[in-house]
């Protein structure tokens, strides 16, 4: 999650000083989370609280030393996990994977990379795209407006996103050397594009005006086809709810939830919806990632009182869920495998989660991975933040 959105969502309230960078935890949920920070004397840890269909739930920070001494350790898989997966699987060999830093990455922030691993993108300190193909870097023109944000790429290197132009958030698209703005449904006040799959379907999400200008009014999923995006698909659903899409699969399938975390949602390219299982039973979550048949999100909380959310990993064919302990997700592999962060008491960093077994990636310099950005669909390229700077593996 960006700056940007967050003051879109709770207004321009800065918070104190942390050791933690809680912006990048936000970012690798790539969802719309209601927050509140504060810094905690001595561990220096952060809370942030989310909103969940009127609950009050909260991301594990990563334990400070204090709280390793009198961590648990890992536990097993829920039994809700339903089924577990036929063939376990050891996590991928990271010994093999290699690091380094990614050109001209300096002042960039990564926010995409393409399916097949071919193009990276992402913004830098002057609000201009930046994309790699195949580690060769162009910097975009500047297109109409500001605030700049991009949320995908695909394996073509189309590039979408948003940008503030004329007092609203607009959809773009850029391809074939040019921008583009997406079309916006009637009657909608600002539109946030999410991703782009290789078929050139774009999902965006729009929200409608209410008469309190501080409150967000009905929020809408949105499709786009880059063949005619003079024409957008308003998403069925409920007339109350809040549809968040996420992430769109290679099949056009949609990812996210509704009322922000209310319950995990999938948009069918048939125009079905379902409803991922949940963890123990649990309604509340979202999918933030869909790769295949794999998707990685949270479900449930760990107690009422504590209201801290489980990341998860769903087969969504299968219809399996199943607990990353000790992990939080940044994405999921056709093959299943989730990267991201192991919070291991004592291994930290970028690392491979399948099957309850977490393989560290390789540090740069000495210094583990503080955040991953993204991966591609066969977790051949990785594309993380190291020691301030962007950096890349390849596996």
């Amino acid at each position: 999650m960006t700056e940007e959105e967050i003051l879109r969502e709770f207004g321009a309230q800065t918070p104190p000083p942390s050791s933690l960078d809680v912006d990048s935890l936000l970012r690798a949920g790539r969802s719309k989370l209601r927050i509140r920070r504060w810094g905690v004397v001595g561990a220096a840890a952060v809370a942030v609280a989310v909103a969940v269909g009127g609950t009050s739930v909260a991301l594990r920070p990563e334990p400070g030393p204090a709280q390793q001494a009198a961590s648990p350790g890992p536990t097993k898989p829920s039994a809700a996990s339903a089924t577990p997966s036929p063939t376990q699987r050891a996590a991928p060999d990271t010994a093999k994977c290699t690091i380094q830093r990614l050109p001209s990455s300096g002042g960039v922030m990564i926010e995409a990379v393409s399916a097949n691993g071919q193009h990276i993108a992402g913004t830098n300190d002057n609000g201009r795209i930046v994309v790699w193909n195949n580690g060769v870097a162009k910097t975009l023109p500047a297109p109409p407006g500001s605030s700049v944000q991009v949320q995908g790429v695909n394996s073509a290197g189309v590039v979408v996103g948003s940008v503030d132009r004329n007092s609203r958030r607009e959809g773009f698209v850029y391809d074939n050397g040019r921008f583009r703005t997406l079309s916006r449904p009637n009657g909608a006040k600002d539109v946030y594009v999410k991703d782009i799959n290789d078929r050139g379907d774009i999902v965006g999400e729009a929200e409608y005006p209410t008469s309190d200008p501080l409150d967000v009014g009905p929020v809408k999923a949105l499709r786009w086809r880059l063949a005619d995006i003079s024409k957008v698909e308003v998403l069925a659903s409920a007339a109350e709810k809040w549809a968040s899409p996420l992430d769109m699969a290679e099949d056009g399938t949609i990812a996210g939830s509704l009322d922000d975390g209310g319950s995990p949602h999938l948009w069918r390219p048939d125009g079905s919806v379902a409803t991922p299982p949940g963890l123990n039973g649990a309604t509340k979550g979202k999918v933030f990632k869909l790769t295949g048949d794999w998707a990685f999100g949270w479900s449930g909380t760990t107690t009422p009182k504590s209201g801290e959310v489980i990341w998860v990993r769903w087969n969504i064919a299968r219809g399996n869920v199943e607990e990353l302990v000790d992990f939080w997700g940044s994405g999921v592999g056709s093959d299943g495998t989730v990267v991201g962060q192991s919070n291991v008491p004592g291994a930290n960093g970028g690392a491979f989660w399948r099957d309850g077994k977490i393989s560290l990636l390789p540090p740069l310099d000495g210094q583990p991975a503080s955040e991953i950005r993204g991966a591609s669909d066969d977790m051949k390229t990785v594309v993380g933040t190291v020691s301030g700077g962007s950096a890349i593996w390849r596996c």
